[in-house]
Order: structure tokens, then sequence, then C-alpha cells
């Protein structure tokens, strides 16, 4: 009789579970095998409930992909570090408490400005926390081992029905779409970036990278500016631009 361990098989249940309460608000779809593993269990897409009469269509909004663990402990990422760095979606890690019925999410958000500034990093390991624990440092190094922070934003749970569920989807959308907009800075190279759950700015440690990304935003500033004062296209009102000016001199 062949054996079966009970490490594989509660992984087996989180996942069911997870994709249980995704499915109540996300259309999923995932790898079809073992060998398309590429770091995310689910790719989804946020869907918003609109009614039409006596019928309800189910419209498409966020996008994000997830990982499922069944416990908190810390993990690498070793062989998964160039799928990530490239993602174009929000990445989340999402830990299922089997016993509760719920599904906690970790954001994966310090992950696109940890490869502006260590785009050559190969030994990553994720570590789940609270978001308080995020206040000074997104990541460590030591020997040439990184530990990158995942801070907890909200629990989802299988009640959907619940004023809780409905909050915590909201949540989610929004956490997602400000994710998605620092992505859209990374590939436009604009490396001043937000977290999604507070006004704290997240700055790259690579002046090089920021004073590349200065120059390119100034320089469409002052040609639009330019554009605007030649040809008359809305008044404006210099003495504002020249207080600025003053005020970098000063500086």
């Amino acid at each position: 009789m062949k054996k079966h361990l009970a490490s594989f098989r509660k992984g087996w249940q989180s996942e069911n579970l997870a994709k249980y309460i995704l499915s109540n608000f996300a259309f999923i779809s995932q790898p079809s095998t073992i060998a398309d593993d590429l770091g995310s269990d689910f790719f989804c897409v946020i869907f918003d409930i609109i009614p039409n009469g006596k019928t309800k269509f189910l419209v498409p909004k966020e996008s994000f992909t997830i990982q499922i663990k069944s416990n908190r402990k810390s993990y690498y990422i070793t062989g998964k570090t160039e799928y990530l760095k490239s993602l174009g979606i929000p990445f989340f890690v999402g830990v299922c408490n089997r016993r509760s019925q719920v599904l906690d999410f970790y954001s994966g958000e310090y992950l696109i400005p940890f490869f502006v500034d260590e785009p050559s990093a190969e030994k990553i390991k994720i570590k789940l926390c609270e978001t308080d624990d995020c206040k000074e440092n997104q990541y460590t190094e030591k020997n040439s081992e990184f530990t990158l922070k995942f801070p907890k934003l909200f629990t989802i749970s299988s009640d959907h029905d619940s004023p809780e569920f409905k909050k915590a989807i909201k949540n989610l959308s929004k956490t997602c779409r400000a994710i998605s907009r620092n992505i859209t800075r990374r590939n436009n190279k604009e490396y001043i970036f937000f977290e999604s759950f507070s006004n704290n700015i997240i700055l790259v440690s690579n002046k090089k990278l920021i004073k590349e990304s200065i120059d390119a935003r100034l320089n469409k500033i002052f040609f639009e500016l330019a554009y605007i004062i030649e040809n008359d296209y809305i008044d404006v009102d210099l003495n504002k631009y020249e207080k600025i000016m003053d005020s970098l001199r000063k500086l």
C-alpha cells in the first residue's frame, strides 16, 4: 500500500479551502501541472456583481496572483526570482486557517522596490509579519542572504454574506490598485513608491536611479509647461512656479 505524507494532505486541504474562498469574489485560473509551478498557486480577477433586472452580471476588475501556505513559517523563493521580478500584477501570500475557515492576506508589494535595489539577489527568504513590523526596514541582508517582509493586510472568511467579507474585498481591490500603480511606476522608471496600507513613501537606495527618474519627470513637466504657455492652451499662474524655483535655488 502506497504511503501518503500528512503534510502533503494538509497543503492540499489548504489550497482547496483557499480556492473556495477566492471563488466567492474572483475568477480563478491555476497552473495545470507541477511543471508549471512558477511561484503562484492561483491567478485571480476580482469581480463586481452588477444587477440587471432579474439577472446579475459578474464584471471583472482588479487582478492579482497568490501563493497559498498552511502556516506563517518563513520560506525561500530561490529559483522564482525572475518570475517575481517581472510580475505585472500584485502578488500575495495567503495563509489558510482550516479551523476558522479564513484566508490571511500578506502583501508582496515590497518586492517592487527590493528588486530595484537588489536586482541580482538570489537567496531570498520571505517573512510573513504584521504591518507594525514593517515600519522601519522592509528587508534585511546577512551574508548575501536577504529576508524580505510581507505585511499582513487583512483576513477574508468563507462567509461571503457577512459585512466583514464585503469590506475585506473592497480593501483588497483598493490594495491591488495601489500596488498596480507602483508596478506602473517601476515600468516607467519612476522610483518613488507608496505603501498600499499607509501614506508612507518608499524610496529606493540607488541614488543614480532616483536622479534619472527626477530628470525624466522634470523634463516632462517643463516641456508640458512650455507647450501650454506657447500655445495659450490654458491660463497659467507662473508666480507659483517661480516660487518653487526660488525654493529649489535656496536649497
